[in-house]
């Protein structure tokens, strides 16, 4: 007589294929995955640094033309004494 509890109990598709995979391939799976997730981080940390690094770039163009104007206001001033 067969268990009837086997038949209802669905089987886990990925313990079949584990046990199929070879050292070699599980490890080449592994480093995927973990390559995968490296790259997923890396994207989530590299858009605000970016970012800032815009933000950097734009206010030091933004401080070199004062300052361009504050050199000019100052040799008018100096001119006009």
């Amino acid at each position: 007589m067969t268990d009837p509890t086997s038949s209802t109990q669905p089987q886990d598709p990925t313990q079949d294929l584990e046990s199929t995979l070879t050292p070699d391939q599980r490890q080449k799976e592994a480093l995927a995955a973990f390559t995968a997730t490296l790259h997923s981080v890396g994207t989530n940390l590299e858009a605000p640094l970016r970012e800032r690094a815009t933000i950097i770039n734009t206010n030091a163009l933004s401080l070199e033309r004062q300052e361009a104007e504050l050199a000019g206001a100052r040799r008018c001033a100096g001119e006009a004494e």
